[in-house]
């Protein structure tokens, strides 16, 4: 953030309060519901696969700590754990609803 602030001459306070006026997020906030939406896009991904999706290389390779970090933003953001949420989602993705977004 500091990079990001400098290279638009602003103090890291002043860019983040532009970002929270603009988006309603704080710049954390927004990296970790970016990291979540890659994560669940991700177990959605692997929802399909034979052996299921494996939350802890999901996590590691989404950018969370451990297995129990992706669960507690999936608690935080969809309300539910990974696995109750597949429960729920499994009948969209089955459909090709839940297809990842291109790019």
């Amino acid at each position: 953030m500091p990079e990001v602030a400098a290279h638009v001459w602003l103090s890291t306070r002043q860019l983040s309060s532009l970002f929270t006026a603009e988006l309603g997020l704080s710049p954390g906030a927004a990296c970790r519901l970016v990291r979540f939406d890659a994560a669940r896009d991700a177990v959605r991904a692997r929802s399909l696969a034979p052996s299921g999706p494996n939350l802890t290389a999901i996590a590691v390779r989404t950018g969370y700590a451990d297995h129990s970090h992706l669960v507690r933003d999936f608690h935080a953001f969809a309300g539910l754990s990974p696995t109750a949420w597949l429960v729920e989602e499994r009948a969209n993705i089955q459909a090709g609803g839940g297809a990842p977004r291109a790019g």
